[in-house]
C-alpha cells in the first residue's frame, strides 16, 4: 500500500511532523500565514462586510504562496503604482489620479485629465502649488495623493490578499439592498435570493407540531442572546428605530444629551424639535417630544447589521437606563425597515396586509413585551391604541393586484399612527421605509434586537412568499375574517396561542420563530 505523502499549503515541502500534517503546513509557514491571515481578517472588517471565513482563509492561503514566491525571487520591492481618490477644488468633487512611485520620495502624479506632475514630500511642478502655495507650509492635492500613496504602498502578496477580497466585497454588494436600486427588479431578486437562502423554510410546520412548539416555548424563555453579527438575514436592508422615554423632573435633559454626545452617539449635545431634519450623517438625534411628560425620543441614523450598530444601542439604552430614563404607557418604541423587499409590486404589500390583518392582534402582544418584568415573574402589556391604530379592513380588503403598490399602500396606512405605517414612502419628503408602530418603547438593548428581528423578517417574508409557497396557506384573505384574529377581537389565551403558532409558520426560520415567541411570552395585548 502506498503511504500518501503530505505537503506544505504554501511552500510545497514535504511534511513529516504530525502536528505540521494536521494543519498541512510547516512551522515557519504556519507562523507567516498566521500574521497574512491576522491582516486578511482586519482587511475584510474594513471593508464593513462579513465575508465567509472560509473565504478568507483561502485568500490568506493564496497571498502566503504569492509571498513564498517573492521571497525565493527576491522580489520583495514595492508596487509603484497607485489609484488614489483627492478633493479637487476645481472640479470641485473628489478626483481619481495616478501615482507612480519613483522612489521613497518621489512620484509622478497623472490627473483624470491626463496632466502629469512631478511630486516630492514637499514640492509640485502644478500651476497651483508654484503660484500659489509655494512658500505657505500649505500642500496642493498632487503632494497629498504621493502621501496617501506611500502610506497605501504594501508588499504585492498584500496587495494579491487585497484584491481577493475586494472582489468578494463586490460580489456581496450586489446581494445587498444596500448597494443596489431596489426598483431595479432584477437587482432586487438578486438580493431576495439571499434571504431564501439565508432564512429558507426549515419544512416544520409549528401550527401541527407539537413537540416543536413545546421546545420553542423551552428555548424562548431563556434569557436572549444578543448577536452584533449577522442578525437579519444578510440581505444589508436597512432600518432604523426611535426610543422614545420620560425623566424624572429633577433630572436636567442637557445631561442626558451631554452623556449621549460624550460616548459618540450624537454629534453635538444639542436637543432638537419634534422631527427635525438636518443633523450630521450618521450620528443619532435626540429630539422633544411633546405627547411625553418631560420626555424624550432618540432618533437612530439610518443603521445596518453590523457590529458597530448593535454596539450603538446597546450603549445608548445603557446610558439612558444609567441617567434615570424610563418607560411606560406612554412611550412608543418605533421600527423603520428599508421598502427595498417589498419593491414596486402591489403582491407583496398585499402579502404585508394579509399578515398585518390575520394576525394583527398578535402584534399588539409582541409590541407589549416587557423583559425586565418577565424576569421578576410578570408580562407586559401594550400601551394601547391611540398612537397605534389597528389597520382599516374596509380599506385594505379593497386592495386589488391590478392596482400600482402606491394605492396598496394608501390602503394599508390611513395615517400616520397606522400599525404599519408606509405613509413615509409617498409623501412630498419620501422616505424609503416602512414604519412598524406596534412595539412599546425599552431601555433593554436584547428586546430591540428581538423587536427589529421580527419586524425585519415579516417585510421580507411578504416579499417571497408565493401563493405556491407551502407558508402561504397561514396568511388569511382579506376578506378571510373567520381566520383573522384583530385586535378588538377578545379570545382566551388558547386562542391567542393557536394563532400565534400559524404565524410562526408565516415566519418560517428557526431565529426569528424564537424572537417572536421571545416576545409573545413577555407581552400581552
Amino acid at each position: 500500500m502506498t503511504q500518501r505523502i503530505s505537503v506544505c499549503r504554501i511552500c510545497g515541502r514535504r511534511l513529516t511532523n504530525p502536528k505540521s500534517i494536521s494543519v498541512s503546513m510547516g512551522p515557519v509557514c504556519v507562523r507567516r500565514f498566521g500574521v497574512i491571515f491576522e491582516e486578511a481578517l482586519q482587511y475584510a472588517s474594513s471593508l464593513g462586510r462579513q465575508l465567509d471565513v472560509g473565504l478568507i482563509e483561502n485568500a490568506a492561503i493564496l497571498s502566503s504562496q504569492a509571498a513564498y514566491r517573492q521571497r525565493l525571487r527576491g522580489q520583495t520591492q514595492l508596487p509603484s503604482t497607485h489609484n488614489v481618490e483627492v478633493m479637487s477644488r476645481t472640479l470641485g468633487r473628489m478626483e481619481e489620479v495616478r501615482v507612480e512611485v519613483c522612489d521613497g520620495n518621489h512620484a509622478q502624479v497623472i490627473t483624470s485629465r491626463g496632466n502629469t506632475y512631478d511630486v516630492t514630500e514637499t514640492s509640485c511642478t502644478c500651476p497651483d502649488f508654484r503660484y500659489r502655495l509655494q512658500g505657505t507650509g500649505e500642500s496642493c492635492r498632487h503632494m497629498e495623493a504621493h502621501r496617501i500613496a506611500r502610506g497605501q504602498a504594501v508588499s504585492p502578496s498584500t496587495q494579491l490578499l487585497r484584491d481577493h477580497l475586494d472582489e468578494e466585497a463586490r460580489r456581496q454588494a450586489r446581494r445587498s439592498f444596500e448597494f443596489v436600486d431596489w426598483r431595479e427588479q432584477e437587482a432586487r431578486e438578486g438580493v431576495l435570493e439571499v434571504w431564501r437562502e439565508n432564512k429558507a423554510f426549515d419544512g416544520t410546520f409549528i401550527s401541527e407540531d407539537n413537540a416543536a412548539w413545546e421546545d420553542l416555548l423551552s428555548k424562548a424563555g431563556n434569557e436572549w442572546e444578543y448577536k452584533y453579527e449577522n442578525v437579519l438575514g444578510g440581505t444589508g436592508n436597512s432600518f432604523g428605530i426611535e426610543i422614545e422615554f420620560e425623566l424624572p423632573y429633577n433630572i436636567d435633559r442637557v445631561e442626558i444629551a451631554n452623556a449621549l454626545h460624550e460616548a459618540g452617539i450624537l454629534d453635538t449635545a444639542r436637543i432638537n424639535g419634534y422631527h427635525s431634519t438636518g443633523g450630521r450623517p450618521g450620528f443619532w438625534k435626540l429630539e422633544r417630544d411633546g405627547s411625553l411628560q418631560n420626555g424624550l425620543e432618540l432618533v437612530s441614523p439610518i443603521l445596518f447589521d453590523r457590529r458597530e450598530t448593535w454596539e450603538q444601542i446597546e450603549k445608548a439604552t445603557r446610558i439612558l437606563r444609567e441617567k434615570g430614563a424610563t418607560v411606560n404607557e406612554r412611550t412608543g418604541g418605533h421600527i423603520h425597515i428599508g421598502i427595498g423587499p417589498l419593491d414596486h409590486k402591489t403582491y407583496a404589500w398585499q402579502r404585508l396586509s394579509r399578515i398585518g390583518l390575520g394576525y394583527e392582534k398578535l402584534f399588539y402582544r409582541m409590541g407589549g413585551a416587557d423583559s425586565e418584568a418577565y424576569r421578576n415573574g410578570t408580562h407586559g402589556r401594550h400601551r394601547g391604541s391611540r398612537y397605534t391604530i389597528p389597520l382599516n379592513n374596509n380599506r385594505i380588503r379593497r386592495i386589488r393586484g391590478n392596482e400600482d403598490a402606491a394605492e396598496a399602500r394608501a390602503r394599508l396606512s390611513e395615517s400616520r399612527y397606522s400599525l404599519f405605517n408606509a405613509t413615509n414612502v409617498d409623501n412630498v419628503n419620501s422616505k424609503p421605509t416602512i414604519e412598524m408602530r406596534y412595539p412599546n418603547s425599552t431601555l433593554d438593548h436584547l428586546q430591540w434586537q428581538a423587536q427589529i428581528q421580527v419586524a425585519n423578517s415579516i417585510v421580507h417574508q411578504s416579499a417571497v412568499i408565493k401563493n405556491t409557497s407551502p407558508q402561504s396557506r397561514f396568511t388569511p384573505g382579506l376578506t378571510d375574517r373567520a381566520n383573522q384574529l384583530r385586535f378588538e377581537h377578545y379570545c382566551t389565551e388558547t386562542t391567542e396561542r393557536e394563532h400565534f403558532r400559524k404565524f410562526l409558520d408565516v415566519v418560517g426560520n428557526q431565529e426569528d420563530r424564537l424572537a417572536a415567541t421571545w416576545l409573545f411570552l413577555r407581552g400581552r395585548a
